[in-house]
């Protein structure tokens, strides 16, 4: 009689011949296993038309179709009162209306057809501002907004619900805060929930009724946490980490919904973060390594392509033109 053990895991037969009170063991007879397939190739980076002036410490969003980019340090270490528009459908740079300031490690967000400039440094690395100022489709000029009750340099800010909402920074006793605030149009500004904890140079994102703050960092260094509120809720909770500490960086949504966010310096460290990260469901992946990476950048998302615009490919003060976009 023949008799056979099989084992699942590795799709193997141990034949066995049984009879006249005798055991014969034949062999192991296997059959090759499913392999898992191969991880699929990193993506690349294009390279996209250069931004006119290169420069470092940016604010940029998305905003009437287009790619905007403003103030930031140009190659003289001075602050900037630039403003550039990127038209995806041309290809094209052109400037728009100057800021109200020279501004550096400012924040940008568009909330319904206005584009709001959100805090920022107006003396390079120093005196953080609590001003805020739109623009709308056409207008030349930027309207005065109610101020946030806070100054802050090297915050974020990210729209969601309706509202916008500012996070971290620091003030003008140079502590970095875990405060945030929330800006509804026609009321002006309230305090916000506080984070777990304070961050400055961060990314923020926001995805429907969510905020994301992204990393940055504290005097602690570097963070790899990210933590989300949704609008309404009186906290923010802890979200999966991401895989590399980054400071000095931006965040973004793109149109499937996933949050990106790529470059960015870690103090002490000798060279800039060169990776690229998205949120997958309950975890954050390395989706591409970019080819010039830089601190101090924009980060954009326009339907599922994700753009990496100006920004220092050295840590501390450096400055570049280049314009990077990922499709995700």
């Amino acid at each position: 009689m023949r008799k056979f053990l099989t084992s699942k895991r590795h799709h193997c037969a141990l034949v066995l011949f049984v009879g006249a009170g005798s055991l014969v063991l034949m062999g192991n007879q296997c059959a090759p296993g499913p392999t898992k397939p191969p991880p699929p190739p990193p993506a690349t980076t294009t390279m996209g038309p250069p931004i006119p002036v290169a420069r470092s410490e940016v604010a940029g969003t998305l905003w009437d179709s287009k790619l905007v980019v403003a103030g930031g340090f140009g190659s003289s270490f001075v602050a900037s009162d630039r403003f550039d528009l990127f038209d995806i459908s041309t290809q094209t740079w052109s400037t728009g209306p100057a800021l109200p300031h020279a501004y550096d490690h400012a924040s940008l967000a568009a909330l319904g057809d206005r584009l709001y400039l959100v805090g920022g440094y107006t003396g390079g690395l120093t005196n953080p501002t609590n001003e805020v100022w739109s623009l709308s489709t056409g207008e030349t000029t930027w309207r005065r907004e109610p101020p946030m009750g806070t100054r802050r340099g090297a915050l974020a800010t990210a729209a969601a619900a309706g509202n916008l909402v500012a996070v971290g920074g620091v003030d003008q006793t140079g502590d970095v805060l875990n405060s945030t605030e929330v800006f509804t149009p026609g009321t002006g500004w309230s305090a916000g929930p506080t984070l777990s904890i304070p961050r400055e140079h961060l990314g923020a994102a926001g995805a429907g009724d969510k905020v994301y703050a992204i990393a940055g960092r504290n005097p602690d260094g570097a963070a790899t946490s990210v933590e989300s509120l949704v609008l309404g809720q009186g906290e923010w909770k802890s979200e999966p980490a991401l895989q590399d500490a980054r400071s000095g960086i931006g965040g973004a949504t793109t149109q499937s919904g996933r949050i990106c966010t790529g470059g960015g310096e870690v103090p002490g460290n000798a060279d800039t973060v060169p990776s690229i990260e998205c949120l997958d469901g309950d975890a954050w992946q390395r989706v591409a390594t970019m080819s010039v990476p830089r601190h101090g950048l924009a980060v954009i998302a326009e339907g599922n392509r994700v753009h990496f615009v100006a920004g220092a490919p050295a840590p501390g003060f450096s400055v570049s033109d280049a314009h990077e976009v990922l499709a995700v």
